[in-house]
């Protein structure tokens, strides 16, 4: 009886079962690249970069950030998975989050995509009833303090102050932090009453605009005027009111969403049921 080398026949399965192999062929087409076999394909790096405005040579930069953007989310999430902490109670939680989270983003962006498209009449007649913002449209440098949190007493103590200087005196008092800065103001690029009122202002004079929890006070140094062309201040117009609609239909929308789907909602006995959102008082007038 003949003995086999059980060494030999060891190496001869690995060399037979290797023959029928060949190396993975490079991802081709709408492919872009695999990550352990796992696609990235040229719509999900789309979908990570964004619009890129028509732009060839940004698409370009931007595919490519965007496809190793990708790649690294890709080998960490693996790393993530090969530990073990997919399977964590949380990571159930933060995946429905983020999965409910980004079904909102595309219920508003298909509720936005349904406003009416605007008129080239509708926004000649919205230039002509804002003249500051188009035909005598303003640029106005200002210097500016940038305090983040400022109390609604310190901001009526603001009101009757027409020094910059005193302004940042009293924040200073009340120990508040703020910082310097500079900025130009197109009246164009403003609501149409706020650039109404900051055009009638002079040199040197102060207005404060409060903003979320603080408030930016401005001074202004200089102003120029550099009033839009009838096709410029047209398209600008659209773009307005564009976004005023379809920021109109979103809330009205949403809100009707909520408002059906309350019915729906049981509370268990012991949670306190939420009322409106703290810091929901009006903030106060621009002065």
């Amino acid at each position: 009886m003949m003995h086999r080398n059980p060494l030999f026949v060891g190496m001869a399965a690995l060399l037979l079962a290797s023959c029928g192999r060949t190396a993975s062929a490079p991802p081709t087409g709408q492919v872009l690249a695999t990550v352990g076999g796992q696609e990235i394909t040229s719509s999900l790096v789309k979908l990570e970069t964004g619009d890129t405005g028509g732009n060839p040579a940004l698409a370009a930069n931007q595919q490519q950030a965007g496809l190793q953007a990708v790649i690294d989310r890709k080998l960490l999430a693996n790393a993530a998975r090969q530990r073990g902490l997919d399977k964590l109670p949380i990571a159930s939680l933060i995946d429905q989050r983020v999965r409910e989270l980004a079904l909102i983003d595309l219920l508003r962006t298909s509720i936005v995509q349904r406003a009416p498209a605007v008129s080239d009449d509708e926004a000649a007649v919205y230039v002509r009833a804002h003249p500051v913002s188009f035909a005598q449209r303003q640029l106005i440098n200002v210097d500016q303090l940038l305090a983040p949190n400022v109390p609604q007493k310190v901001i009526e103590a603001m009101r009757p102050i027409e020094s910059f200087d005193e302004i940042a005196a009293l924040l200073e008092t009340n120990k508040i932090l703020y910082r310097r800065g500079s900025s130009v103001i197109d009246t164009a690029s403003i609501l149409p009453e706020a650039a109404q009122q900051i055009s009638q202002l002079g040199v040197g004079k102060v207005f404060v605009t409060p903003q979320g929890a603080g408030a930016v006070i401005s001074v202004i140094r200089a102003t120029r005027s550099q009033g839009l062309n009838q096709a410029d201040s047209v398209a600008t117009a659209k773009a307005i009111l564009t976004q005023q609609r379809s920021q109109g239909l979103l809330k009205q929308e949403i809100e009707s969403i909520l408002a059906a789907g309350k019915p729906t909602v049981q509370f268990n006995a012991a949670v306190k049921r939420a009322g409106p959102a703290a810091g929901g008082a009006p903030a106060g007038k621009t002065k």
